[in-house]
């Protein structure tokens, strides 16, 4: 009942966000702006959105090297097949899919896996939020608006600092950890006891990365990599536009963006994706609805595209025959727990 509720709820702010996006759009000029833009920029910004993905990659193999050497191509393809099954799976539930396929390609942990996404997830937050609160703060006294908004990214920021030091607190008392997680739980059963301690390493393996402060600096400067390049991608597409922003302008919306398609929605972001990007180029100045329409339709579709075919190819490439068991796990959390054995270096 409760993911009813949830997708329902997706799909009521999907068709908000279309609405916001749409309603009194030219949409014979949003076409003809399309038709118009500027190849060269537009292509490059493809590019480098592969590109991206590339680094996302690196970087969660990076994150990975306490379970041991894990192909890169396995990681790429866990990677753009996780992203595929949020483009079509409700209450984005690709990371699923993407811990999965992972750890049974490789063998290893499911739960080091998941953990280790968790690390990721926590990561990417970081580096998000600090570089909001930066630009934001160069931005600062423009409108209204970015004042709230640095106020905002400043407490989010110390929220995902402090869960950073949480998770770095846990790894460095692994064994008091592990040992509370079996007390709790054998008031239950010795059973329960063994499975929840055994989940308990394999997370606390995946979070390994937390260990050193060197590790972390080299995650933290990846990050900030990977966003500056999804900020690129909208430089260029607005270049492609012929709107002529400056840098500041394409990270403010690329961030806002961002932050607005955690919304719920319905799969891919449709509508939520429209609707935030909208509003985020009336931020800096594109009061144009013909032309922020246009730009949030092709870098949705394009993004979507690109996504989808990198996923397929990899998901025919390395394992087509487990799809259906892969999305199956949407329903079926509990899936996430240790089924091999845990390669140490």
């Amino acid at each position: 009942m409760r993911k009813r509720y949830v997708i329902g709820l997706g799909l009521v702010m999907s068709a908000l966000g279309l609405a916001y996006a749409f309603t009194g759009v030219d949409v014979p000029r949003m076409f003809a702006t399309i038709h118009d833009l500027r190849p060269a920029p537009f292509w490059t910004s493809q590019l480098l959105f592969v590109a991206s993905r590339a680094l996302r990659a690196l970087r969660w193999r990076f994150l990975l090297q306490p379970l041991g050497r894990i192909r890169i191509g396995s990681v790429f393809g866990a990677t753009v097949i996780g992203m595929m099954a949020n483009n079509f799976l409700p209450a984005r539930i690709g990371e699923l899919p993407k811990a999965l396929f992972l750890a049974r390609r490789e063998q290893i942990s499911n739960a080091a896996v998941a953990a280790n996404i968790v690390a990721e997830r926590v990561s990417d937050t970081l580096a998000l939020v600090a570089l909001l609160a930066a630009c934001l703060w160069m931005a600062q006294g423009q409108t209204a608006d970015l004042a709230a908004m640095t106020r905002a990214g400043w407490v989010l920021l110390g929220a995902s600092a402090g869960l950073i030091a949480i998770l770095a607190l846990v790894v460095r008392l692994e064994e008091r950890t592990v040992r509370a997680v079996r007390r709790v739980f054998s008031w239950l059963s010795e059973r329960w006891a063994d499975r929840m301690s055994q989940l308990a390493t394999g997370f606390i393996i995946g979070l390994r990365v937390f260990r050193s402060w060197h590790q972390c600096a080299a995650v933290a400067v990846m990050s900030l990599t990977i966003w500056l390049c999804g900020a690129a991608v909208y430089f260029l597409l607005m270049e492609s536009f012929a709107l002529e922003p400056g840098f500041l302008d394409a990270v403010i919306v690329f961030l806002i963006v961002l932050l607005g398609i955690a919304l719920p929605s319905a799969p891919g972001f449709v509508g939520t994706f429209h609707g935030v990007c909208v509003a985020a180029l009336a931020v800096v100045g594109v009061s144009d609805t013909a032309v922020a329409t246009a730009f949030a339709t092709v870098a949705h579709a394009s993004g979507w595209i690109i996504v989808n075919l990198l996923g397929l190819t990899c998901l025919m490439v390395m394992g087509g025959r487990n799809w259906a068991r892969l999305v199956s796990i949407g329903s079926d959390t509990m899936s996430i727990v240790p089924v091999a054995p845990i390669h140490e270096e």
